[in-house]
């Protein structure tokens, strides 16, 4: 868990903009965050915006690996026909930044083993559906979550996401 300790911070924050973004809309709880002008424009240059005021800049693999699992996310949020809720978004995040992180901690090794792109997409889809049923199982009895954008930035948020990461994790041996 030590090793996902920006995920999770980012993963809380990503929950209280959901929040915000439940009560208010996008381009309200966008303003409150400086990002007014990045609302109502296209996803593609949204995404990026949230995943660096949410991730920072810092430069390493975890951080890289945030912002890019945050711009996946945000993305898929805002193109969405149906609202997801802000526990829904942050479970997709922890599943696509664990994700992230294995393709780039086992690319080189999966790549030679696969021996060919087409069965190298294939092994990663499969991984991901691991993960992703991994983060399934981890939801059987978790707590309910956090209601409130404080709640979520506060212990109640940190437990729960810490709660939903180590099923994930666990449930992927």
């Amino acid at each position: 868990m030590a090793a996902f300790r920006v995920t999770r911070k980012v993963a809380q924050d990503l929950g209280a903009l959901g929040q915000e973004v439940a009560a208010r809309g996008w381009e309200a709880a966008l303003a409150g965050r400086g990002l007014a002008p990045l609302a109502g424009g296209p996803p593609e240059l949204l995404a990026p915006g949230v995943a660096g005021v949410l991730a920072g800049s810092g430069g390493g693999l975890e951080e890289a690996v945030v912002r890019t699992a945050l711009a996946l996310v945000v993305r898929e949020a805002v193109q969405s026909r149906d609202r997801m809720e802000p526990a829904q978004v942050v479970r997709r995040f922890l599943v696509t930044a664990v994700h992230l992180r294995l393709v780039l901690d086992l690319g080189e090794p999966l790549e030679a083993a696969a021996g060919s792109s087409g069965r190298l997409r294939d092994g990663l889809s499969r991984i991901m559906a691991r993960i992703e049923a991994g983060a399934l199982a981890a939801n059987d009895a978790p707590p309910a979550p956090p209601d409130t954008p404080g709640l979520w930035q506060g212990l109640t948020g940190w437990t729960w996401v810490t709660g939903v990461m180590a099923g994930l994790l666990k449930n992927l041996g």
